[in-house]
């Protein structure tokens, strides 16, 4: 929360020797939470893809992704890259969504979902299954 806060610094050096200050921390502004990314079946693992529900060939698709945190005045932006042609992307709000009227060929396909707040971002690797 914005306002002043006294912390006592100490900096000691190679030979032990320390010295101790008082100091005021001030504090403007609001706080900025962090960004919190939601896919439904995701590990916290940033190095291995977030598996997305199948869909099988020839089939319709939708999948939302939702983000909570960041800069309230900032609003969200969602960026998807390497998606397959057949996905028709959108970014509405705190919703990324993905659909598709036809999911084809079948194959398993990897691409990258961004979601930016203000300064902040997290990319997410995703993947998504067309099965035959």
């Amino acid at each position: 929360n914005p306002g002043d806060y006294a912390v006592q610094l100490i900096v000691t050096d190679a030979n032990g020797k320390s010295v101790a200050t008082n100091v005021t921390i001030t504090v403007v502004g609001p706080l900025i939470e962090p960004i919190v990314f939601n896919i439904t079946g995701c590990t916290g693992d940033v190095n291995t893809p977030c598996v997305l529900p199948s869909v099988s060939l020839n089939s319709s698709y939708a999948y939302a992704f939702s983000a909570t945190g960041g800069d309230s005045s900032a609003g969200y932006t969602w960026t998807f890259n390497g998606t397959p042609a057949w996905l028709t992307t959108v970014g509405a709000g705190s919703n990324g969504l993905i659909t598709s009227v036809a999911a084809t060929p079948a194959g398993t396909y990897l691409f990258f979902v961004t979601v930016k707040s203000g300064a902040e971002s997290v990319t997410r690797q995703v993947s998504i299954t067309v099965t035959p």
